[in-house]
């Protein structure tokens, strides 16, 4: 009897295990999920508790190998029509008439023709050549992609200065023209994004840094960020890396402990020359510690080397907010005591107050030296508050918001004093700073070897959350349902909602891929593709 029982078992065991293997359906896909893949959610939704402690637990002491397979390779299928801007534009002046009598006719005419954001890369060869399976996947798959195009943004803040900020626990709620002046100035008079999201990664912030600086996705169940650094990775799209090659003085601060999530391999290895708390930024230690002070102690660090980019990681905005753990909530106490919230909510609002401090100081010394119209601004969170409750959060949103979508809508400021203010209605998120932001730039980048895309482009959109559920211009798609919700109005066949999956699940694999197999240095090394990295 134990002898069938034991035979059965191993019966169940293996069909179990050839349904999944053949399990193709859903982003990621069971195959992915139990082989390929390790992502906590969605595993133990599928194959339950104990199985999932197994394969984490499996996967640490035998990290998984990635499905080199023949990908389909699909790109986001238009649905909803994007706003297209004109393909050409014509600027033209009317003839006048002078006082004689005669007509002097002057026509000037400029066209603008679109073109790919691509580099020169060679991938016929790499293909012709390459022997390494993961490489030649990875040359099959980024070489099928369609890039984004050039538009009139192309190159709009060519040449200016940049201040890039990735902001602790940021949101868009936050903002307001009471208590956060400057932040409100900058959030609408510059490009006003309205549909902007800042989906959460397991890592927390660093994961949030990772996703802002770089465009990728973040491995699951390693430190993405610290490992680029670790293993020395190319990391030619930071905007450190980017700029520092166009002769900008590049610098780096954040105003906790310089060591923190191991910021010092990481950032240094974007192209800054990196400060914190214990290697040169001296700020007071406090709990969280002053986004102001950190922003009074370094400028003149870079504001007299032009042309210059500072990065900075904020800690003002940090968790808990009582006005017993937060140093900046109880400084800034009595600027939100006579709001209508409970007393979590304010201490969240006035811990934020020391951030719109510190960008009045910035703005105030760029009006100083006369370059404020020649920098830009740019800021974004790591993550949503999760130190407030969703009770809290909805109380802060003053409306109750849908915890799997509206839960992460954000903000994002690109700014630059003197600007036309500008509304982006398209939906958008984190991953996509960093094309926006070569294209700005104008920058020599290509759009297919990111997994954002360029926000002032005409492609279609995608917000990827971190359980492989997304947003897109026609609805919602929940992973661990495997549920669909089209907007409304909207409709969709199963095709559809199928090629998404397969969009996310590969943008996932080739983060991934870029990450472990270091490609943009592989690229470098076979192409040269960027000669700033040559030896």
């Amino acid at each position: 009897m134990s002898l069938i029982l034991f035979a059965s078992s191993i019966c169940v065991y293996l069909i179990t295990i050839l349904i999944v293997a053949l399990s193709s359906g859903g982003a990621p896909s069971s195959n992915d999920l139990y082989f390929h893949t390790f992502q906590p959610e969605n595993a133990i939704n599928r194959f339950g508790l104990l199985t999932s402690f197994r394969l984490d637990f499996q996967h640490l002491v035998f990290p998984y190998s990635q499905n080199n397979h023949d990908i389909e390779v699909v790109d986001i299928p238009d649905v909803i029509p994007v706003p297209v801007q004109e393909n050409t534009e014509t600027v033209s002046e009317q003839p006048s008439e002078d006082k004689q009598g005669t007509t002097e006719e002057t026509v000037e005419e400029t066209v603008f023709t679109p073109v790919d954001n691509v580099m020169v890369i060679d991938f016929e060869t790499l293909l012709n050549t390459e022997t390494d399976p993961e490489y030649d996947a990875m040359n099959k798959y980024f070489s099928s992609l369609t890039p984004t195009q050039t538009n009139k943004y192309t190159g709009f803040f060519k040449g200016k200065n940049l201040i890039f900020m990735t902001c602790e626990a940021l949101s868009k709620y936050a903002i307001r023209p009471d208590t956060t002046p400057t932040l409100y100035k900058m959030m609408t008079e510059g490009f006003y994004f309205t549909n902007f999201y800042t989906p959460s990664w397991p890592v927390s912030t660093s994961d949030g840094e990772y996703v802002a600086c770089t465009g990728l996705i973040p491995k699951s169940d390693v430190w993405s960020f610290y490992r680029s650094g670790l293993q020395g990775n190319l990391m030619a799209f930071c905007m450190g890396n980017a700029l520092k090659a166009q002769g900008y003085r590049t610098v780096a601060y954040h105003n906790n402990s310089y060591d923190y999530y191991k910021r010092n391999y990481s950032h240094p290895n974007m192209g800054y020359i990196y400060k914190g708390q214990g290697n040169g930024l001296n700020v007071t230690r406090t709990w969280p510690q002053s986004d102001l002070e950190m922003m009074e102690l370094s400028y003149g660090e870079y504001m007299f080397n032009r042309p210059f980019h500072a990065y900075y990681m904020t800690v003002s905005g940090h968790m808990e907010y009582t006005w017993r753990d937060n140093s900046m909530s109880t400084k800034h106490r009595s600027e939100v005591q006579d709001l209508d919230y409970s007393e979590i909510v304010k201490g969240y609002l006035a811990c934020n107050i020391e951030l719109d401090k510190a960008c009045e100081f910035l703005l105030e010394k760029l009006n100083e030296l006369g370059i404020a119209e020649d920098t830009v601004i740019v800021m974004s969170p790591d993550h949503i508050p999760y130190g407030l409750t969703y009770e809290e959060y909805d109380e802060l949103a003053g409306r109750h918001l849908d915890p799997n979508t509206e839960y992460y809508e954000s903000v994002c400021i690109i700014y630059c004093q003197g600007m036309e203010p500008t509304v982006i209605d398209k939906l958008t998120c984190s991953m996509d700073i960093i094309p926006t932001l070569h294209n700005l730039f104008g920058l020599e980048y290509d759009s297919r070897l990111l997994m954002g895309y360029d926000m002032m482009s005409t492609s279609p959109s995608i917000v990827i959350f971190d359980n492989y559920s997304w947003l897109s211009d026609a609805g919602y798609y929940n992973a661990r349902t495997r549920t669909f919700t089209p907007n409304e109005g909207v409709e969709v066949d199963s095709s559809y909602v199928s090629s998404m999956n397969k969009v996310v699940a590969n943008k996932f694999r080739y983060s991934t891929k870029i990450l472990d197999k270091d490609y943009y240095g592989y690229l470098q090394e076979k192409l040269n593709l960027w000669p700033a990295y040559a030896n």
